[in-house]
């Protein structure tokens, strides 16, 4: 592939992917084949020419201030916009294509004291039912659908939702009472995805809105989500999720 000098294509990223800087890389998520891609940040500065919003990590924007940077390798470029195209990742079509700018996420700094001194389940057995439900639908989810079409999913319903005002204790309670029933089914060790589709579907079933957020961390390689509403974390520690550079909300 060959472009004219001078000229400026204006590629876009498809909708089913994701993208974010983190430390030297540009992370991609193809959530329409499950997949994950890094691309060397070194290229970025030829590949904003190319691609609409492409980032360029901070170290990389560092070392172009300082004058380290690399001669321009245009055809280095080209050649990864190509790839991209096979991959189904960018398209020439801006009226199905988004921009590759990443989001601009809001880390939630709050979390809900989950266990108390007494860890007894007799106060949440009454949520056993609708939470061994989620289990399941999450567990068919997970089997029968790709995750661009799980995510769809999510997103649409909460498009049907008008809640803007997060009401506090009714998530307390129903995000306590995960946390207690959630050994009874399953173990959370490296199963950040279901529990978190479990605790989506499962608050969803009570009509309560929450945020799937995808994050990864490289360095090493760490792809994790984790759910949260309003200023509070559910599922996961602020120590923890601040390690990770997010790609997605959903």
């Amino acid at each position: 592939m060959t472009f004219a000098p001078g000229r400026k294509p204006h590629y876009r990223l498809m909708p089913h992917v994701f993208v974010c800087a983190r430390e030297d890389y540009v992370v991609l998520m193809d959530t329409e084949h499950g997949k994950y891609l890094a691309v060397s940040g070194h290229h970025s500065p030829d590949l904003t020419e190319l691609i609409e919003g492409w980032p360029t990590p901070a170290c990389v924007q560092a070392k172009i201030l300082e004058g380290a940077a690399n001669p321009k390798k245009r055809d280095r470029a080209e050649s990864i916009v190509s790839s991209l195209l096979r991959r189904g990742l960018l398209t020439e079509d801006c009226s199905i294509g988004k921009s590759a700018a990443p989001i601009e996420a809001t880390m939630p700094a709050g979390t809900f004291p989950i266990f108390p001194l007494d860890r007894s389940l007799r106060p949440f057995l009454r949520y056993l039912p609708n939470f061994a439900m989620a289990c399941a639908r999450a567990h068919w989810l997970r089997r029968q659908k790709p995750i661009a079409r799980i995510l769809n999913r999510v997103r649409k319903r909460r498009r049907r939702w008008t809640h803007s005002v997060v009401d506090e204790e009714r998530l307390r309670t129903l995000v306590t009472a995960h946390h207690h029933l959630r050994p009874l089914i399953y173990t959370t060790h490296d199963a950040c995805f279901y529990d978190s589709l479990v605790l989506i579907e499962f608050l969803a079933t009570y009509g309560v809105d929450a945020t799937w957020v995808f994050g990864v961390h490289t360095r090493p390689w760490i792809p994790h989500c984790w759910v949260q509403a309003g200023n509070y974390l559910l599922n996961d520690s602020p120590g923890n999720v601040g390690r990770y550079s997010v790609l997605a909300e959903f």
